[in-house]
């Protein structure tokens, strides 16, 4: 199947982007635009100007997008910001 295949099937929750980079911006909009959260792998977009719209898109459209940079979600990187916020 496509992606559009995939963005149009109602047994997929979320879509995930890991195509290459030229792809990002054009298959997350698509995603957004069908409601769809979306997670795009790195780089979220060729430039800043087309990142920042892509998020105004998200947000417009009230649906969750986030770049695919796992050190965000890592437990240990979260106690690391734990830890400078408690200046310990």
């Amino acid at each position: 199947g496509s992606y559009d295949d995939v963005i149009c099937d109602d047994n997929v929750d979320v879509v995930y982007v890991g195509t290459v980079a030229h792809t990002h911006v054009s298959l997350a909009e698509a995603a957004i635009a069908a409601g769809k959260p979306v997670l795009v792998e790195k780089p979220l977009a060729l430039n800043a100007a087309d990142a920042a719209a892509l998020v105004a898109k998200a947000k417009e459209a009230n649906v969750f997008m986030m770049e695919g940079m796992w050190t965000r979600c890592f437990p240990a990187v979260a106690k690391v910001r734990e830890l400078l916020n408690s200046k310990a």
